[in-house]
């Protein structure tokens, strides 16, 4: 009776003998005490707005007795009592509670109705990796078309996921995630290249309920709505879903049931479904190798984790990964999502990265926005950028044809950026003839079109042909015209348009490649002289015919004789230089040795035993001339003096020949050899 705030206390006579009542008030609870003094029967009756009480005592009764009830369709109830369910479907049952209130009472946030009982539910882990489900049964399952799949669809969340391929047609890949929060009207997208959008734009600020965070390992989303939770972590390359809660085990989607492929298929005018194309195998891949690393799922040393089965990871694991390279971030996937499925589990793992030489990499491309036709992948130089899909057309040359209007003599080209930046090239730098004729950039799928008519030619080149045709050529290229050398590679795709009257043809496109042919040209002159490029130093590595060089590459070139005498001839490299054109004497040109000395300018030049011996060696690396993206025509002018004649150069600066230097009076010979694309 401590909680007591309130008592009333009276007497009223009952058999003519006074009978003490005492009415006690204890929050939203009232009770009653009587205290007969006789041993005789009573019937008492007492009536108020809130509480009723009638009863039968005996004679000597001393006590208190709950009067508050709980009201009802004119029923009164105690507390505690059931008025009405439980309800087989929705388990909602009716009470009279603790504080004689009406009350609904249903499942908890982790139970479900079954047949009218809450039974206790466990909270659902999924994994998607590329292509591969894992549902919360642990139940595995493929996507083998381009489309998008209900994922999860519980109370007021709906998650999508939208499969691409990448760089197979075989294959495809998670490549957007989608959450729709219908009770809020949000819709978030995660996308495959790291970027998190909020109806098509950057997302400002997150809807109630909704946490995001981002790193450079991926975007983690943890939703709280309806007394569930759902926690999301992708990094373009595989999704984790652990959804908590009642909701859970009432929820629909692939991660629900793996094989409810058709039931979860979602398809419309705007999003149309593509069936794969098959494609021949791809003979990079070591498949018994990857099996060999697939089984380590099951290594119970580098994975203690014996609360998640690793079946499904590696069965997934072997048929994935023999067909799709381990390319693109896509590098070790599986044994990575079974780690955080362990660790979310709380187990602690081995070294597990070691043992299948598995590197913490970069998933996502920073500063990148892929566009429908892209995804993010490596570029042939390694760095991570947006790549065309395998789906993507593929012309010869980066180009569509171009596309000749015989009214206005006028060509237009369109150009697909994503192959211009898998090769390096900076499509967003092109320019025609005339530097100031850039392309115009199509935003949503980074293709650049260039145009040249009558009102602006560009630097187009007009001529006529055999057939009285008009032939306009242009060229698109990366080039700077301003500079004459340049160590990086150079694009040049050329195009033309042939007018005739009325019929209008269109010629293909000439690609010219970066890579160069070396071929090796000997002159003859009394004795045999030759000269000979190799790879290395040590002259161990010639560049024969068909050898590819890069630019920028160091060409290391011997000149050298037989059939003299050692002791008293010694070959000295008066001068060497390079054009454009097989002609020794044109421009533009670049010396590389003047007077015996290597050049100290654009190109830097080291010369060996100039003079010394009977052969001698010069290095630099290799360049192209801007504008020019032909051959390269190396020519060097050699002259043989008696015993030595070393010049004098000056830490390759100013160079000069000694007065002493002796030669013989023949005319000197030119070689020469020549670097074709």
């Amino acid at each position: 009776m401590d909680d007591v705030e309130c008592l009333n206390i009276f007497s009223v006579v009952l058999g003519g003998r006074p009978t003490g009542v005492i009415l006690a008030k204890m929050g939203s609870r009232s009770a009653v005490s009587f205290n007969f003094p006789v041993m005789t029967t009573h019937r008492i009756v007492l009536e108020s707005p809130r509480e009723s009480f009638s009863g039968t005592f005996p004679g000597g009764f001393r006590g208190f007795v709950e009067m508050s009830r709980c009201f009802f369709a004119g029923q009164a109830f105690f507390s505690g009592q059931t008025i009405s369910g439980p309800d087989l479907t929705t388990c909602m049952t009716e009470i009279c509670n603790d504080d004689v209130e009406l009350e609904m009472l249903s499942c908890d946030n982790q139970q479900i109705c079954d047949s009218g009982s809450c039974v206790s539910v466990s909270p659902g882990l999924c994994n998607v990796i590329g292509p591969a489900v894992i549902d919360f049964s642990g139940n595995p399952d493929s996507v083998e078309d381009q489309c998008t799949y209900t994922l999860l669809s519980a109370t007021n969340v709906t998650m999508n996921g939208k499969f691409k391929v990448r760089r197979r047609d075989d294959t495809s890949f998670l490549d957007e995630l989608i959450l729709m929060l219908t009770d809020q009207n949000e819709t978030i997208h995660l996308l495959g290249d790291g970027r998190v959008l909020g109806g098509g734009s950057d997302l400002d600020s997150t809807p109630p309920g909704v946490m995001i965070s981002q790193s450079p390992e991926g975007v983690s989303v943890n939703i709280t709505a309806d007394g569930s939770t759902i926690e999301l972590f992708y990094n373009g390359q595989y999704a984790e879903i652990f959804h908590t809660g009642g909701s859970a085990a009432m929820a629909s989607g692939l991660c629900q049931d793996s094989t409810s492929l058709s039931a979860s298929r979602i398809e419309s005018a705007s999003d149309a479904c593509t069936d794969m194309t098959s494609q021949a195998p791809d003979g990079t891949i070591d498949c018994p190798a990857v099996e060999s690393d697939c089984s380590m799922l099951g290594n119970s040393t580098l994975f203690p984790c014996d609360s998640i089965d690793p079946a499904p990871y590696e069965t997934l694991c072997e048929e994935t990964l023999c067909k799709y390279p381990q390319l693109d971030g896509f590098i070790c996937p599986f044994h990575e999502a079974y780690a955080r499925a362990c660790i979310r589990n709380g187990h602690a793992l081995g070294d597990w990265r070691s043992a299948i030489s598995c590197d913490v990499h970069d998933v996502f491309c920073p500063g990148e926005a892929c566009v429908h036709m892209e995804f993010c992948g490596d570029t042939a130089s390694g760095e991570r950028r947006c790549r065309c899909r395998a789906s993507v057309p593929r012309p010869d040359g980066f180009a569509f044809d171009p596309v000749c209007d015989n009214s206005t003599n006028s060509a237009s080209v369109t150009v697909i950026g994503c192959l211009l930046t898998e090769q390096g090239f900076d499509f967003r730098a092109l320019h025609l003839n005339d530097p100031t004729c850039t392309g115009q950039v199509d935003e949503a799928t980074n293709c650049v079109t260039f145009t040249h008519d009558e009102g602006d030619r560009c630097g187009s080149v007009s001529t006529i042909d055999d057939y009285l045709n008009l032939v306009v050529t242009n060229n698109i290229s990366n080039s700077d015209s301003s500079a004459i050398i340049t160590t990086e590679d150079e694009l040049s795709i050329e195009f033309s348009c042939f007018f005739a009257d009325p019929e209008i043809q269109t010629s293909g496109f000439t690609v010219l490649d970066n890579s160069v042919v070396v071929t090796l040209t000997s002159g003859e002159w009394i004795y045999t002289l030759c000269m000979e490029s190799f790879s290395d130093s040590d002259f161990l590595n010639p560049l024969g015919r068909n050898a590819n060089v890069s630019l920028n590459d160091e060409i290391f070139v011997k000149i050298y004789t037989s059939g003299l005498d050692e002791a008293s001839v010694a070959v000295f490299t008066e001068s060497c230089w390079a054009t454009s054109d097989p002609s020794p004497d044109v421009t533009p040109r670049v010396d590389l040795i003047t007077d015996g000395c290597g050049s100290t300018g654009d190109v830097l030049v080291d010369v060996r035993g100039n003079g010394e011996e009977t052969s001698n060696s010069f290095s630099y690396r290799f360049f192209q001339f801007t504008g020019h993206p032909g051959s390269v025509y190396l020519h060097c002018q050699v002259r043989l003096c008696i015993q030595e004649c070393v010049p004098v150069c000056h830490g390759w600066g100013r160079r000069r020949r000694s007065n002493r230097m002796k030669f013989l009076p023949e005319s000197p010979p030119v070689l020469s050899m020549v670097w074709t694309p």
